[in-house]
């Protein structure tokens, strides 16, 4: 009678194998998802000078990215999604005060508007990425499902 161990560990040793490579794919796809749907969901400003920030270009939509996975030695892998544009991103998320006054000036001014003012209201707190991350939770258990699937079949 043949012993069928043998078979299993390699089963299993193959599962093993694959599991690393799988791991860093399913944090690769769930990192591009949440930056297509970060996108997607952030505010869009429309003025061509979009008051941007010194040190940030551009718009907050376009300004998601997601770092390359890194996989430790224990096979644990991560990614993280971030911004070209940290400042903005906290104006929107977590607003401005109300109203906003200059502090060393006796007006605001910028280049879209006509005049200085003395003062402009603020900005109300935009949840989006919270909201991004609480619809994205659902499509990563797809994403984790159609990753290890295939590998958890080898045995």
């Amino acid at each position: 009678m043949e012993s069928f161990v043998p078979d299993i560990i390699a089963r299993l040793q193959g599962v093993i194998d694959a599991l690393g490579d799988a791991t860093t794919d399913a944090c690769d796809e769930i990192a591009n998802v949440a930056v297509e749907d970060l996108s997607v969901n952030a505010p869009y400003d429309e003025e061509e000078n979009n008051e941007t920030p010194p040190g940030e270009e551009g718009h907050l939509n376009e300004s998601f990215y997601a770092l390359e996975s890194i996989t430790s030695l224990g096979g644990k892998s991560s990614t993280e999604v971030k911004t070209y544009e940290p400042i903005k991103l906290e104006y929107v998320t977590e607003g401005t005060q109300t109203p906003i006054t200059p502090t060393t000036k006796q007006a605001l001014w910028w280049p879209a508007l006509d005049h200085p003012v003395a003062m402009v209201a603020g900005q109300e707190p935009n949840p989006f990425v919270e909201e991004t991350y609480n619809a994205l939770l659902p499509k990563v258990e797809g994403i984790v499902r159609e990753i290890f699937l295939p590998v958890f079949e080898q045995i």
